[in-house]
């Protein structure tokens, strides 16, 4: 018999490797990869956990839940929609070029996972950056392809978890608001 409090935060983190998933999902996929019944206070303590250690994010929310119910009046949590928080370099600028996506759910999904990481960096280093974000979007996907790839790297660099990215991340700030003008 596996102990009661199964690693499940580490279950979680494999799961979503796979692609974002609404917390109903992710309860079914965690019970049938353990292969026995956990609680769903275990997973919402592990899910916390995740969240609170920037390991995991919310991504969006399943409208799904209500299956055809016309007024809602209250939010089901099985709705929240999960994804990793992905701060390796590759990964970062995998999800920058998902910004150009031609699937509309891809590119917007993208598009919040960047910006929740870019404020929380932000955040980290004291910087109120909340318009330079748009900036910096807008410029990538308006650059010629040498320039974009340039910005992109740069930019993936200073979003990852490397060690002088948040000195990295200072720079490309202070230049994207040079440029803007609001400096």
């Amino acid at each position: 018999m596996m102990p009661r409090k199964y690693n499940i935060d580490r279950v979680i983190l494999e799961v979503l490797q796979e692609g974002d998933l609404s917390r109903v999902e992710l309860g079914e996929r965690i019970r049938s990869e353990i292969g026995f019944a956990v609680t769903d206070k275990t997973i919402n303590e592990a899910i916390f956990k995740l969240l609170k250690a920037s390991r995991i994010t919310v991504t969006g929310y399943d409208l799904g839940v209500y299956d055809g119910v016309e007024r809602v009046q209250s939010l089901k949590p099985d709705g929240i929609v999960f994804g990793l928080v992905q701060r390796d370099p590759v990964e970062m600028n995998l999800l920058i070029r998902k910004l150009e996506s031609e699937n509309l759910h891809e590119s917007e999904s993208a598009l919040n996972k960047l910006r929740k990481i870019f404020m929380t960096k932000t955040g980290e280093l004291g910087v109120d950056a909340e318009g330079i974000f748009s900036t910096i979007v807008n410029e990538i996907l308006s650059l010629d392809q040498d320039q974009k790839r340039i910005i992109t790297q740069k930019l993936a660099y200073a979003l990852s978890d490397e060690d002088d990215a948040p000195e990295q991340l200072r720079h490309l700030i202070t230049y994207f608001e040079i440029r803007a003008g609001n400096f």
